[in-house]
């Protein structure tokens, strides 16, 4: 490959990484091991395979015909096996895929001579080695008919035709995937998880810490305001559950069943039921209470930059 189509092509497979890397659609594509492993062995190849082209290219003339044949030999192998991983990759994603005339005519001048060059059903292949060079060969075929032909191959036309067809998929791979992303977005820029939170939320969270503070006032107040704090928390694990980040969001996750835990111990201690809590250490725990819905509310806000954000 030339070396700028090369590095684009590693660029585009940088892109696509980053891009199944996001918890929400790590998450999707996990659900299904076997596509997740086939998609991240294609991508792994693709790259694999750019190296391998480009190091075919940047190499000297062979001295001997031994060399020569080894290092065409290995170079259509490796186009055909980066075909097969660009289909792979998109497959795996499952977007439709049809390949290229342009890719099908490459496939087929490997199949003659490293697949099966004897025998190809209806006709034999070898390649001249009077005619065999880094940059080219002429390819002989003998029809089991009697008829014989010969086709000159230009190795190097071939790479650059395929590196131009594997970096238009890489890049209508890339816009789908971004496609769909912004669609998700889309769906819920009219909804902000900062809303779950109501403008009151600090007045529940300070009448729960001074409630649990004074063991003298009323437990029945308290409650009520603590009632207040899980309804909204409950309702911002539905959003993010409606928005395909939770389970994804694995430390949200975390920080989330550390207040509802905290929710369930602080509802037990106030009504009196079987709880860890006691007059000392309930005001602990509804110190961190209002601590950790604060942070949560930064959380939303962030989330709801992202989503109202046109950059992925």
């Amino acid at each position: 490959m030339r070396e700028g189509k090369a590095r684009e092509v590693r660029d585009l497979e940088t892109r696509v990484r980053d891009l199944i890397n996001q918890p929400r659609w790590q998450y999707l594509l996990l659900q299904d091991s076997k596509h997740w492993n086939v998609l991240c062995a294609a991508l792994d190849a693709v790259g694999d395979t750019t190296l391998a082209v480009q190091a075919y290219r940047n190499l000297s003339e062979p001295e001997s015909d031994g060399e020569r044949y080894l290092l065409v030999y290995g170079l259509l192998q490796a186009l055909f096996l980066q075909q097969d991983c660009i289909e792979n990759l998109v497959k795996s994603l499952g977007f439709d895929y049809s390949r290229q005339k342009e890719l099908i005519q490459i496939r087929d001048v490997r199949n003659k001579t490293v697949g099966h060059p004897s025998d190809r059903g209806a006709s034999s292949h070898v390649i001249s080695r009077a005619a065999l060079s880094k940059a080219g060969f002429t390819l002989l075929t003998y029809w089991h008919d009697g008829r014989f032909n010969s086709d000159d191959v230009d190795i190097l036309h071939l790479i650059e035709s395929q590196e131009d067809l594997v970096i238009k998929t890489l890049e209508d791979t890339i816009r789908e995937l971004e496609k769909r992303e912004m669609e998700h977005r889309q769906n819920f820029r009219t909804e902000l998880l900062t809303g779950v939170f109501p403008t009151t939320s600090d007045y529940h969270l300070g009448k729960v810490c001074v409630g649990v503070d004074h063991p003298g006032s009323d437990r029945s107040y308290t409650l009520i305001n603590l009632q207040a704090v899980a309804s909204y928390v409950n309702r911002f694990r539905a959003a993010l559950s409606e928005r395909g980040i939770l389970p994804a969001a694995s430390m949200l996750e975390n920080d989330l069943a550390q207040v509802e835990y905290t929710i369930s111990q602080l509802l037990a201690y106030l009504q009196g039921n079987d709880a860890y809590l006691n007059a000392q250490s309930a005001p602990i725990f509804g110190c961190f209470l209002k601590q950790k819905i604060r942070d949560l509310i930064k959380m939303a806000e962030e989330l709801d930059r992202e989503n109202a954000s046109d950059e992925i």
